[in-house]
């Protein structure tokens, strides 16, 4: 059942790489979100963000501001700065309860986070033409992957992908990699949902949210975060199940725990989601109007023509959509809601 699922999650994967992705260059320069956190910023920090140009200006800042805890969250495994939108969320929910420290903490997390979108939006424009991107996906029976830019997987791309004449929805699974990081520990589908129940913060990193953590927990499941700063209830089960994969990644670096075990079960659960769609097109006779148009591990993004009822087009999968929002603001990036 599980490769079926998988199958069908690769066939519209695949269908999505045929048609490309639809990314409205237009809307991402009028709404000017990166200029408006560097405005954000600017209002938090004054003065001091002329000292953060170069990278080593970045580090020196951080380090004097935060000691070595904060340089560690926006280092890469070799201690190189890293600065995207996830390891924004991790540092702005791990030092935003320090009373002393809030206006550089607001000031940095909204540079931090002005810089991360930059490079995102300017490498996403340059691979779009005439506001189509050529979806580069490695597809195969349980590998699932971008080759250029994994930037499309974002949340932002539902509202970006917005196409004239039809109306957005996404369906997303709550808490879906850490669902998934259980069911590979062995445990039942319903024992990892006991386990999560009732659960607000995350169960890595306890001063963030869980669903924010859902949506970082790529990097991670794929070694790329210092695995110093996870302090949560399940920390060492992360390390168990790195140190069992320690002699097969040495022949690549994509035998990891989010590679091998997590993205699969992922995957397997939004292949289910995708059968109920199929089934429900079959019956409202919709199937040729409603398509995907967003995929990625966390989520499948929907695209309804206008005047079409949801509820018609897709019965029983319509209460379990959301309609996507149309514009973003700066507090959609507070809440993780970019991710």
């Amino acid at each position: 059942m599980a490769e079926e699922n998988s199958f069908v999650f690769m066939k519209y994967a695949a269908k999505l790489k045929e048609r490309g992705i639809f990314f409205n260059r237009q809307k991402v320069l009028q709404e000017g979100l990166p200029e408006k956190l560097r405005d954000l910023a600017k209002s938090y920090l004054g003065k001091d963000i002329g000292f953060l140009n170069e990278d080593s200006d970045i580090r020196l800042y951080i380090k004097d501001t935060y000691g070595r805890e904060g340089l560690d969250t926006f280092s890469d495994p070799f201690g190189t700065l890293s600065i995207d939108l996830e390891r924004v969320m991790l540092f702005y929910h791990s030092q935003k309860e320090q009373k002393s420290k809030q206006r550089e903490t607001y000031g940095l997390t909204y540079y931090m986070g002005a810089v991360a979108l930059e490079k995102e939006f300017a490498l996403l424009r340059k691979l779009a033409s005439k506001n189509m991107i050529r979806a580069e996906f490695s597809i195969s029976s349980r590998f699932f992957g971008w080759k250029r830019c994994s930037s499309v997987f974002r949340r932002y791309m539902l509202t970006y992908g917005i196409e004239e004449g039809y109306d957005s929805y996404v369906f997303e699974r709550e808490s879906l990699s850490q669902v998934a990081f259980l069911l590979s520990l062995g445990m039942s589908y319903e024992e990892a949902l006991g386990e999560l129940k009732g659960v607000r913060n995350g169960i890595f990193y306890p001063n963030v949210p869980l669903e924010v953590e859902n949506r970082i927990n790529h990097l991670l499941f794929s070694d790329e975060l210092d695995t110093s700063l996870i302090t949560g209830t399940h920390s060492s089960k992360v390390d168990e199940v790195n140190r069992g994969l320690l002699d097969v990644r040495q022949l690549s670096n994509s035998h990891n725990i989010y590679c091998t075990t997590v993205k699969p079960i992922m995957i397997d659960l939004l292949g289910m989601t995708l059968k109920r769609m199929e089934e429900d097109l079959s019956v409202s006779g919709f199937g040729e109007q409603v398509r995907v148009n967003h995929l990625s591990p966390l989520r499948i993004g929907f695209q309804v023509p206008s005047g079409v009822a949801l509820q018609e087009a897709l019965p029983t999968l319509a209460p379990l959509l959301v309609q996507v929002t149309p514009t973003l603001d700066t507090g959609a990036f507070l809440t993780g809601d970019l991710l």
